[in-house]
């Protein structure tokens, strides 16, 4: 076993400390700078540094064996993977229309509207439902009669 003494010092712990003060200083300044898309970015990687801070220090990683390493880094991939898949999905939100016309895929497809122009046309189910009240009646409407193509469901 190793010793303690030189890791677990009053000093080291106030150190870390201080640094963890300072950074949320750090960020909290940040927060009030307008740094365009980079306030994302400068934030997190303000907050990696403090949480690797937290983790090698507090969590004594620093002065366990390797396989507590091993662990320690496949939590941080974990986590990076998972903050990669969230900031794409958030990234690559700007192509979803602003407002969607009535039916659920129209304007999926289009190109992106600039400001000013004018709303598309409203759809058939528009016309016909000006409140978009939502229909109850699941029913065939009373033209659609069953024919020998059609099965009743009786079969």
């Amino acid at each position: 076993m190793h010793d303690d003494a030189d890791h677990s010092s009053v000093r080291t712990y106030t150190t870390i400390y201080v640094w963890l003060v300072v950074l949320m200083l750090l960020t909290i300044v940040a927060s009030y700078l307008n740094l365009g898309p980079l306030n994302l970015t400068v934030a997190m990687i303000i907050a990696l540094v403090k949480a690797t801070l937290v983790v090698m220090y507090f969590m004594h990683v620093k002065y366990s064996g390797r396989l507590i390493w091993v662990y320690s880094a496949g939590a941080f991939l974990w986590l990076a993977i998972l903050l990669g898949l969230t900031f794409s999905d958030y990234v690559s939100r700007g192509w979803v229309p602003h407002r969607l016309p009535s039916l659920p895929t129209a304007g999926l497809f289009e190109r992106p509207r600039v400001l000013g122009e004018t709303a598309p046309a409203p759809s058939n189910q528009t016309r016909s439902n000006p409140r978009a009240i939502p229909r109850t009646d699941l029913s065939p409407s009373s033209t659609t009669k069953p024919t020998a193509t059609q099965p009743s469901g009786l079969d």
